[in-house]
């Protein structure tokens, strides 16, 4: 088969599979390697420590697979939107978009395995093997280059008659196909993700820092969160938005509903303060939200309340400062203090008979004072 046999045999398999934005690369160096070692160099990757081993093969996956010749990149579009009818105290709403419904890991491996046996089967003796977020790759510089859209100055692909509402996945092949022209960026002037952001975590346009950002906090960030994130994290519990939202290629986007399971559905915030554990890791198997651990969404629900100040979240934040984990604990503190109200200061000094961490006493004993100086 030609180049153009291959490719064209090779997209029937995917759109035969209902991937529909499909487009190729041809296999090579990056173009971003110095930078992307001066991004880990500058500690912008946070805790996300595997990112920092074999970055050679991230800059050209040849080095590991000498057998690479081509990338078929497939994007997947997310529903964007949420029903009328969800109930007021859901937490999908505080949900980054791509989070509503079930994993999408497990939702497109069937399909994302199918058509790696079927491109194997194209050309006996050929190999193939599907990624999706977990492999070495610059997934979005390569659908860029593949012409599946651009990298917007928040960094994510936009497709210029869709938006950015996508996740990606690939699948590296040992055949030459004729590659497609890679996409022109459209950003222009406009700043809008930027200017949004609320933590500040774009230092330039094109670049993140991790350690700033709501998602990163939210979902990959072990232990306390700064003081300086947490009013600006909002509502957000897992994930966050923001950037994507105010991007004016994503006025393209389709209307969909996002399919969520109702274990998702019915989970409220205040279940999630308030279950045990082993309850919460039920509700969320299955979904994206197994990601973060159960320890990591009380900490995240604890920072939310607090921003909502709530009054009826309080008995709720009580039993999560009952915490195993002293930084979830004291989540539960900021949290209650920053109610302001008797009942919440009678939650913290109630909560002071149990813990056995001698900072966080001290933190509640400050807490108190503070708050028995502002009701006089």
């Amino acid at each position: 088969m030609t180049p153009q046999q291959a490719k064209d045999a090779v997209l029937l398999l995917c759109r035969e599979r209902g991937f529909e934005s499909v487009r190729v690369a041809a296999a090579g160096p990056t173009a971003h390697g110095a930078f992307f070692r001066e991004w880990l160099k500058r500690g912008y990757h946070g805790t996300m420590n595997w990112l920092e081993r074999a970055p050679e093969f991230r800059e050209d996956i040849r080095v590991r697979y000498p057998w690479v010749r081509s990338f078929v990149m497939l994007a997947l579009d997310y529903a964007p939107s949420l029903p009328d009818d969800l109930p007021e105290d859901s937490v999908l709403s505080r949900l980054a978009r791509y989070a509503r419904a079930l994993d999408y890991h497990e939702v497109y491996k069937p399909r994302l395995l199918d058509l790696e046996r079927a491109m194997k089967r194209l050309a006996p003796g050929s190999q193939a093997l599907w990624y999706q977020d977990t492999g070495p790759f610059l997934e979005r510089e390569l659908a860029a280059k593949a012409g599946l859209g651009w990298q917007g100055k928040h960094t994510l692909l936009i497709d210029p008659q869709s938006g950015s509402w996508k996740l990606l996945a690939l699948v590296a092949t040992s055949l030459e196909l004729e590659p497609d022209e890679a996409a022109q960026d459209h950003c222009g002037t406009c700043t809008a993700c930027l200017d949004a952001c609320p933590t500040r975590a774009f230092p330039e346009p094109f670049v993140l820092d991790a350690r700033r950002c709501i998602s990163y906090l939210t979902i990959e960030h072990d232990g306390p969160i700064a003081p300086e994130f947490r009013e600006a994290m909002g509502g957000w519990l897992f994930g966050c938005d923001i950037c994507q939202e105010v991007c004016p290629w994503n006025r393209k986007a389709p209307e969909a509903l996002a399919q969520a399971p109702e274990e998702l559905e019915t989970l409220t915030l205040h279940k999630v303060l308030a279950l045990k554990p082993e309850q919460l890791e039920r509700r969320i198997a299955g979904t994206a939200l197994e990601r973060a651990g159960t320890a990591r969404l009380v900490r995240n629900a604890a920072i939310v309340a607090g921003n909502l100040r709530d009054a009826a979240l309080v008995p709720a934040l009580e039993k999560a400062a009952r915490h195993a984990e002293p930084w979830v604990r004291e989540a539960a503190y900021w949290a209650l203090m920053r109610m302001e109200s008797y009942e919440a200061y009678a939650a913290v000094s109630r909560a002071q008979r149990h813990e056995w961490d001698d900072g966080l006493r001290e933190t509640i004993i400050a807490y108190l004072q503070r708050g028995t100086d502002h009701l006089r």
